[in-house]
């Protein structure tokens, strides 16, 4: 892998005017933080994807008339823009880069469209190669009334990938054509009338993909044929204690680097939710812990799995929980004020 992963880059609704993207020096023996520095000149940088090798970064604008946004690392460390793309819709909300590095996909909200960009040497991207908008909609009239693509992810391994569309209730497979930049819809799994698949996340060495559901609060447990692309629910959980009654709605999804756990957090609840995976990828509640303030909508794991870093967005705080043997993380005490965090994401220092 090369250089150890040393540097934590927080996305955040913040504006323009300010440091949109925060950039921190992370201590991996300590799990402690220390900024070094930020990028203004971006508004709502939400969500990020990061080259780590080539010293990339990528954004999205998450507004109406969006854009997607390359950043290329300098030799002071300092990151300058390379290029700016319309995202062709409103509010683009999620991206992930090709495993190849030359193609970057991201999905818009409320327009309900999957985008692909080429990715050049220089970071530098080129205008969309294609484009696919989805159609229809599902029971929520207040949050379902349209298709609204949620986030796009790599089936590692593959040229596939899957797209969670909250407001149709289904996660689509598209194949990348590589040479091309095109996209072609392989197959679709509906939800749970309702249930509003926003990301999801893949078991290391089963072929499981956890799906998790914003609106209902669950994580879909489906089996994967990475052939096609195709995916069945084998197992419905929730990611709430049966005594919660009040509202919430999940955000993230991770998977340990050992496949043993999962981890979600919730938004009204405001916690990290801790799912023991079983020999088949099956999970069990195993606790739930404080995500250390409000609205914990993005976390991630360190590199080493030792930590999980929380971004609480009401609260204006990144959190740094420490992993338990049992799999449940701890708070470790040590917080970081961050305006409206969205997204962690590590990298390079």
């Amino acid at each position: 892998m090369g250089q150890l992963l040393d540097q934590v880059i927080v996305g955040s609704y913040a504006p323009a005017s300010e440091e949109a993207i925060t950039l921190y020096r992370y201590n991996a023996e300590a799990g402690t933080l220390e900024k070094t520095g930020g990028i203004s000149g971006i508004e709502s940088a939400s969500f990020l994807a990061a080259d780590a090798e080539r010293g990339f970064l990528f954004a999205v604008s998450e507004t109406a008339n969006g854009h997607v946004v390359s950043f290329r690392k300098q030799a002071d460390g300092t990151y300058a823009e390379t290029s700016r793309q319309s995202s062709h819709g409103d509010y683009p909300c999620h991206l992930t880069l090709d495993a190849s590095g030359d193609w970057l996909l991201a999905v818009n909200y409320m327009s309900g469209n999957v985008l692909a960009y080429p990715v050049a040497a220089d970071s530098k991207l080129g205008p969309a190669s294609d484009e696919a908008k989805h159609e229809g909609s599902s029971v929520r009239t207040d949050r379902q009334e349209a298709p609204h693509a949620h986030s796009v992810f790599a089936i590692p391994g593959t040229d596939l990938y899957l797209v969670n569309d909250l407001g149709t209730d289904t996660v689509v497979t598209y194949k990348l054509d590589r040479a091309s930049g095109k996209l072609a819809k392989q197959a679709e799994m509906k939800a749970v009338p309702g249930a509003g698949p926003r990301h999801l996340a893949f078991h290391p060495t089963l072929p499981i993909v956890y799906v998790l559901n914003e609106l209902d609060a669950t994580v879909a447990v489906c089996a994967l044929d990475r052939a096609t692309g195709k995916l069945e629910r084998q197992q419905t959980i929730s990611t709430l204690p049966d005594d919660f009654s009040g509202d919430n709605l999940c955000a993230e999804i991770q998977v340990s680097a050992d496949g043993r756990f999962v981890y979600a957090s919730n938004r009204g609840h405001d916690s990290i939710v801790t799912f023991q995976a079983a020999a088949d990828g099956s999970l069990s509640t195993v606790g739930f812990t404080p995500s250390g303030g409000k609205v914990p909508r993005n976390f991630t794991l360190s590199p080493d799995g030792r930590y999980l870093l929380a971004a609480n967005q009401e609260s204006h705080l990144l959190a740094v929980m420490a992993i338990q043997d049992n799999g449940m993380p701890q708070p470790t005490g040590n917080t970081y004020s961050v305006t409206k965090p969205v997204c962690v994401r590590f990298g390079k220092a």
